[in-house]
């Protein structure tokens, strides 16, 4: 029976029974093994090789998923691999990432690792993991990633085998070329030589067990590793269930990449344990160029009923028709990774009838942490409230980093995290430090406040990551290559407001001494410094001089309101509003505030209809009368 989730006293109320009774599993074995054995020949997985409605699909049953499963641990197990030893995977999304990732949770700890990294960042990645196995696919026309597991496995110290899937499994006209010297392990014929009905080496599987490693970050950045354990997993994928209300009718698509805790988590491992389908929507994904205008016939073709995205994704989706689309199987859709846009949720849903649930997380929370009550208020900004059995507040640090007080309603705060959903900490201990209290909270290292009625809103980013599309940007790599310009002086790299993608990179610039260079220049050199496309920055910004703190920091928080001023000004110019009558200031409660003049004869709507696109807040001011801000 569905248990209502509208505010905090349903929240309490759901805690009040301990989620061990709600049937929560202990290790994944168990929550396969209950998944199996409850919903047998129900489809667990879905899966679309090509965007067409037309597409055939592959389906695996959940008895049939829980059975490969084991076949590949037992595989695993016959390869010497033990229970700490990692097995990466760098893999699209298709069937045998499934497969392997849950396979290799119960061999040792599954590894996925996202495909678009760089080849230094991937040899990192395996050399920090200790990798003893890499699943990969074989030469492929579609999926170049053969050349980068060749070049990868030949600098990884212990990475002495190599599983190849046959990318002609789904696609006959996609052959397996010429592996080279690297002679792989068939991912197939190892399956097929296995038992699929119990594991050849039983485990004993502890709540704090490892079960995998996720890598904190975007395609740009030195990524972290994030262990989680047996227990973080089942226990999220038992709280998802209840958040989201999933069962035995849902249909959940998954277009976001399995490399990623919201994709493996959200479109994965909670509808396995809920009894639901997975539908795997094309190896790419999102990046299908087909998927996103064929996404409503998609809809009604399998009935979906819930998916997951970034703002971009919804943003795309409002552009596309509905009409004459059955879209009754629809639900909720969940947003997360960056802000949305109050204008963009409120047209989606009047156009869909989708419900759209804002929520926060990170991999090191396994997840998600927060969301917007699906029966309930839902707060657009807002990431909603703490969901059953996590705890979440907000507190304020002195100056070296020590907890002070709780934060009161309102105020603005560190954003801190804690409950069984939290991991033991970063691979790399040294990461950890300065991340945790004496009492367990885990700092996430965003800033945000809690509302008298519970619901959390971020309102800016401590750690000034910038968030393009859902991935995350670190501005330091950005920001070193731009400084060995000749004429440079200070760089700083910031996020500048997006319609499409939330934001995007820029950098801002002082000059050394009678140096000489402009934006042109500096944009042709961030292309041959900055190793990943999506950090390149757009705009290269010079400076007379930069924003200092008193203590001689870069001050990114005023950077950033010049970046939103020069987008807002550029949007708004041809209603005759010019750059002076937009100011872009950091806000205790919004994080940035815009405060925008408008000339009497300037009607607010037209002025809305340009900005409402973006997650920024901003207040309009007729300059001739002395009528209150609105505030939007």
């Amino acid at each position: 029976m569905s248990l209502p989730l509208r505010n905090l006293d349903d929240i309490r109320a759901i805690e009040a029974t301990p989620l061990s009774n709600r049937g929560a599993a202990d290790n994944l074995f168990t929550l396969f093994a209950e998944a199996a054995a409850k919903f047998g020949e129900r489809t667990a997985l879905r899966y679309l090789h090509h965007a067409d409605v037309d597409c055939p699909g592959v389906e695996l049953s959940h008895k049939q998923l829980f059975r490969a499963i084991l076949q590949f641990a037992n595989a695993l197990q016959t390869l010497g691999v033990g229970p700490n030893d990692a097995v990466a995977l760098l893999l699209p999304n298709l069937p045998q990432t499934h497969i392997a990732l849950w396979g290799a949770s119960l061999a040792g700890i599954a590894t996925p690792i996202n495909p678009l990294l760089s080849e230094s960042h991937i040899t990192e990645l395996l050399t920090a993991v200790e990798a003893k196995v890499l699943v990969t696919v074989g030469p492929s026309g579609r999926f170049e990633l053969w050349e980068k597991a060749v070049a990868v496995q030949a600098k990884v110290p212990g990475l002495k085998t190599v599983i190849t899937v046959d990318p002609g499994q789904f696609d006959p006209s996609d052959k397996a070329g010429d592996t080279g010297e690297l002679i792989p392990f068939d991912f197939d014929t190892l399956l097929a030589a296995q038992s699929d009905d119990r594991l050849l080496e039983p485990r004993q599987w502890q709540r704090d067990t490892i079960a995998a490693y996720f890598h904190t970050g975007g395609t740009t950045g030195k990524p972290s590793v994030a262990p989680l354990s047996h227990g973080n997993i089942c226990h999220m994928a038992a709280v998802m269930k209840l958040m989201f209300d999933f069962g035995t009718d849902d249909v959940i698509l998954c277009g976001l990449p399995l490399f990623h805790v919201n994709a493996v988590f959200i479109t994965g491992i909670v509808p396995f344990h809920a009894g639901a389908t997975v539908l795997l929507a094309t190896p790419e994904g999102y990046r299908n160029k087909q998927l996103l205008p064929n996404f409503w016939s998609l809809i009604e073709h399998h009935r979906i009923s819930f998916f997951s995205g970034v703002p971009t994704i919804y943003s795309a989706l409002l552009e596309l028709p509905a009409d004459g689309f059955d879209l009754s199987s629809l639900r909720y859709g969940l947003c997360g990774a960056a802000p949305m846009p109050a204008a963009l949720m409120q047209q989606l849903e009047a156009k869909t009838g989708l419900k759209i649930l804002e929520g926060y997380g990170m991999t090191e929370g396994s997840c998600a942490s927060t969301g917007n009550p699906r029966d309930g208020l839902r707060k657009a900004g807002s990431i909603g409230l703490a969901m059953p059995y996590t705890q979440v507040k907000v507190a304020q640090f002195d100056e070296a980093g020590n907890r002070q007080r709780d934060c009161e309603t309102n105020e603005v705060g560190r954003l801190l995290i804690k409950g069984p959903n939290l991991f033991q900490g970063y691979l790399d201990a040294a990461k950890n430090a300065g991340k945790w209290t004496a009492d367990g909270w885990f700092d996430t290292g965003d800033l945000g406040r809690c509302d008298s009625d519970g619901y959390f809103w971020l309102v800016g980013r401590s750690k000034d990551l910038i968030i393009r599309g859902g991935h995350n940007i670190d501005p330091q790599p950005i920001e070193e290559g731009m400084a060995t310009h000749p004429a440079v002086d200070l760089v700083a790299a910031v996020g500048q407001p997006d319609e499409y993608a939330g934001e995007l990179p820029v950098v801002f610039v002082t000059l050394k001494n009678n140096a000489q260079v402009d934006e042109a220049e500096l944009l042709r050199y961030a292309k041959t410094v900055v190793n990943e496309p999506p950090a390149v920055p757009k705009r290269a910004i010079i400076l007379e001089q930069m924003p200092l703190t008193a203590v001689g920091k870069i001050f990114k928080p005023a950077l950033r309101g010049d970046a939103a001023r020069r987008i807002f000004s550029e949007r708004l110019q041809p209603l005759g509003i010019g750059d002076h009558a937009i100011e872009v200031k950091p806000d205790d409660r919004y994080g940035l505030l815009a405060s925008i003049n408008i000339p009497a004869e300037v009607a607010p709507e037209p002025v809305k209809q340009r900005l409402d696109a973006f997650s920024i807040t901003y207040e309009l001011q007729t300059v001739s009368d002395d009528c209150p801000a609105e505030v939007n």
